[in-house]
């Protein structure tokens, strides 16, 4: 038997499973298919060719774009907006409270793009500061256990492996992948098409374009295979190649000229948008880059 006390009527199309709740100002769209025991209290949209399956929670504010499906017992807790065909596993939770002392109920959101994919027991949690957003973009991958914390920035099309976990407060570039196991400090960022090697923790800011790995953390080149993968052709690789290696060698050879390098850079690759968002990096980093390998290469 179901209770069912909406806002709005259920289009013929749309099938809803035994033992479901459904209550609130909520409107639901055609083609829909809400399984058995789902429980849904709030004020949200459902839209057309949405997939609720059994066992799930949602409370509060939301909204589901078209084709999006959300896998058994999943908790959707407040405030979150999901983009369309957006694929979340069994188990996830999106919109619960931030884990801040200071968190004191504040109206914060989490807003996820389209074409995403959460994996099993995915956790995203709200900001933590009135009206601020945790944001994911567009066709990014989040692999089973993945955490995004509180106040994070996600782009488009990054690929988190289990297990990785994002401090507060993360900004993370387009197209960058993080491996198995990494642990971001809170206030990070991690620069677009950056590959962080699997198990290794970062607790400084990650520049744009790189591969890092080791202890402590260390830049060993161009992400090369990603870079091939975004369309970035050879000659834009080994531009990239070239300005790491003349930053690693004047660092290297002299304390405290950071910015001299960065302004001689500038004006020899006037008009580089690759080269300036290397540069940008630096100058804007607030905990530091990581460093180069001094074994050889970058």
């Amino acid at each position: 038997m179901n209770h069912i006390n909406i806002s709005s009527s259920i289009p013929s199309s749309t099938r809803i499973g035994p033992f479901t709740t459904i209550e609130g100002k909520i409107e639901i769209g055609k083609n829909c298919k809400i399984a058995t025991s789902v429980a849904i209290h709030g004020e949200g949209v459902i839209a057309d060719d949405v997939i609720i399956d059994a066992g799930v929670s949602i409370n509060g504010k939301f909204s589901f774009g078209p084709g999006v499906r959300l896998g058994p017992n999943t908790v959707i807790e407040n405030n979150v907006e999901i983009g369309e065909q957006t694929n979340v596993g069994p188990l996830c939770c999106f919109g619960t409270p931030p884990q801040h002392k200071q968190y004191k109920n504040e109206q914060t959101f989490v807003k996820i793009g389209k074409r995403n994919i959460f994996r099993e027991y995915t956790t995203v949690h709200r900001a933590t500061t009135e009206h601020i957003v945790t944001e994911i973009g567009d066709d990014c991958y989040f692999m089973a256990y993945c955490h995004i914390a509180h106040d994070c920035v996600v782009g488009n099309g990054v690929t988190m492996a289990n297990c990785a976990t994002l401090g507060g407060h993360t900004h993370i570039g387009d197209y960058a992948n993080i491996g198995l196991l990494v642990p971001i400090h809170q206030f990070s960022r991690i620069g677009k098409n950056t590959m962080i090697g699997m198990g290794y923790r970062v607790s400084r800011d990650v520049p744009p374009f790189v591969l890092v790995k080791g202890e402590p953390l260390y830049i060993t080149g161009p992400n090369r295979i990603g870079l091939k993968r975004s369309g970035f052709d050879d000659r834009r690789i080994e531009t990239i190649e070239k300005v790491y290696d003349r930053i690693k060698q004047q660092m290297m050879s002299k304390v405290g000229v950071l910015e001299q390098v960065l302004g001689d850079i500038e004006k020899e690759y006037i008009g580089n948008d690759d080269v300036q968002q290397i540069i940008e990096f630096y100058r804007n980093s607030k905990r530091g880059v990581v460093w180069f390998n001094k074994a050889g290469g970058l």
